[in-house]
């Protein structure tokens, strides 16, 4: 496999589960004849941890340094490993994740979804779906992320320009999850406007175009 097919696969790769995933092209299983140099890669609907992944290659334009075109495509199996949570001890379903529940775990990951596995943030006080061995991979088909920001309750709100950074607080008209666009409103103005949660009960204010 030329490296720059096998650079902008693991690029992409990692672009999905994470920028510190370990990527090994194990096998490819096709390559189209190339027309042009390879710069990225983006990777096709269907594509699967420990299942073939379809990959369309992209290359700069000969009469447009800035665009990008299709130059080949390619199908590969990855293997991916990942530092992710574990469980430290057996949970029964409904439970709600703390942070002695969580341990650091790095191994191969299985097979399941391209996408990137549940942070610390997404764990915390999220709920077990089913019941749990100790040791077990915390993904995202076990758990649900409890709201960071839950609707009619009151969240600090922060606006950055440049430099400045005001913050208010707001109260919450929507619940959501850390990285979820919401609405926030003024209690006094009830002024609605959009904001995109970061933290626990915190959300930074979205400029509308």
């Amino acid at each position: 496999l030329p490296s720059s097919v096998r650079d902008a696969v693991v690029r992409a790769v990692r672009a999905r589960v994470g920028a510190d995933a370990a990527v090994d092209v194990e096998r490819v299983e096709s390559l189209s004849p190339l027309r042009g140099e390879v710069t990225d890669a983006v990777i096709l609907p269907g594509a699967a941890i420990g299942g073939p992944i379809g990959v369309m290659l992209r290359g700069m334009a000969q009469h447009d340094g800035a665009a990008l075109v299709p130059v080949g495509r390619a199908t590969v199996r990855v293997r991916v490993s990942l530092s992710h949570r574990h469980t430290t001890r057996a949970l029964a379903r409904g439970s709600h994740l703390a942070d002695a529940d969580l341990a650091v775990a790095h191994h191969v990951l299985p097979r399941g979804a391209l996408r990137a596995w549940p942070d610390v943030a997404a764990l915390t006080d999220a709920r077990v779906l089913r019941d749990l061995p100790e040791d077990a991979c915390l993904t995202w088909q076990v758990v649900v992320p409890s709201p960071a920001v839950v609707g009619g309750r009151e969240v600090s709100a922060v606006v950055r320009d440049g430099r400045v950074e005001v913050r208010a607080t707001l109260v919450a008209v929507d619940s959501g999850t850390i990285g979820d666009v919401v609405r926030v409103t003024h209690s006094e103005t009830r002024r609605v406007m959009r904001a995109r949660v970061i933290g626990r009960a915190e959300v930074e204010i979205r400029h509308e175009p």
